[in-house]
């Protein structure tokens, strides 16, 4: 499929988890002008706790540099996992590829968006990093009982997948988003800043819907939910979603 722009976050290369084979896929079977990866592209948490890198990942860098080089511009958001990149913000590598830590996007929707990572507006991420690490922590270990379970489930005739870390995952984010009043800050910094909307990442969970005032559009993730926005020619926003299995 040829699309106008193409937005995905939070792929988490360098995690066992991560479905990189996947995106690399779905690089090689779509097209756009733009591509936007929306912070968490490389997961920098875990890669200092345990170096797990594979072909694959490779493959999806290197599928972004050829992109890159073939006239597609590509812009690499710094996330709260890959924030070791924010100290150098913004800068380029050849004319293409572009590493900034926000920007507006002009949709051809005639709307304007800001496109960030979203974690500027998590009060554990940005007040106790600590307590975030040490949920990233149990999270990836939640991850691991994923398949056996839904291989137990198969067994006993249920043929959705079901994701024990997602259902943990988003009790905790919701309980946390009512504290920290996530919604409405970032509602907040939105409208003061003018703009009809924000595409942003961080919180894995794939959303095209109305806040208030605002379009509220998340990417969703690539290690449970291999989904991305997209912006179609006639000005639509779509999500796609690839299928996992177990």
């Amino acid at each position: 499929m040829k699309y106008k722009s193409i937005f995905i976050s939070d792929v988490h290369l360098g995690t066992r988890y991560s479905k990189a084979q996947l995106l690399y896929d779905f690089l090689a079977q779509n097209s756009c002008e733009n591509i936007y990866l929306v912070g968490d592209i490389i997961d920098g948490w875990v890669i200092k706790r345990k170096f797990t890198w594979h072909e694959h990942q490779t493959q999806v860098l290197e599928r972004l540099f050829a992109l890159a080089k073939g006239g597609m511009n590509v812009y690499y958001f710094a996330g709260n996992h890959d924030d070791f990149l924010r100290r150098f913000l913004p800068f380029r590598i050849d004319d293409r590829i572009h590493i900034v830590e926000s920007m507006t996007y002009e949709a051809l929707n005639g709307k304007r968006y800001l496109v960030m990572h979203g974690d500027q507006f998590d009060n554990v991420s940005v007040n106790r990093q600590w307590l975030a690490e040490l949920g990233d922590w149990w999270y990836n270990l939640f991850l691991s009982f994923n398949t056996p379970i839904n291989i137990l489930r198969k067994m006993l005739g249920r043929k959705d997948y079901w994701s024990f870390s997602r259902a943990v995952k988003n009790g905790v984010k919701r309980y946390a988003s009512k504290k920290t009043n996530f919604k409405e800050m970032l509602f907040e910094y939105v409208t003061a800043k003018g703009y009809d909307g924000i595409i942003f990442g961080h919180i894995h969970k794939v959303e095209i819907s109305r806040y208030k005032t605002i379009d509220y559009i998340n990417c969703g993730d690539w290690v449970e939910s291999c989904t991305a926005i997209v912006e179609n020619y006639d000005g639509s926003w779509e999500v796609v979603q690839i299928p996992m299995g177990l």
